[in-house]
């Protein structure tokens, strides 16, 4: 049987498991890429919120398209 996979939209309930992401992959030295991900989580609840907004369109300029971010 294959495991079941789901997209998931970053949560306070996955802070933890954000931030080890976000760390390991600063630690690798790899380009982030899309730059959502350059978002410092340090104040988690901030990042958030710009995420949430960067997926409505707003504080983007004009004509970028929608960047939701899922992990």
């Amino acid at each position: 049987m294959k495991p079941h996979l789901k997209l998931v939209e970053p949560s306070i309930e996955l802070q933890s498991a954000y931030q080890s992401y976000y760390n390991e992959w600063v630690e690798s030295g790899e380009n982030m890429i899309p730059f959502v991900l350059q978002k410092d989580p340090t104040d988690f609840e901030a990042m958030l919120l710009y995420l949430q907004n960067n997926s409505k369109g707003i504080g983007q300029p004009e004509g970028w398209p929608l960047t939701p971010l899922f992990g």
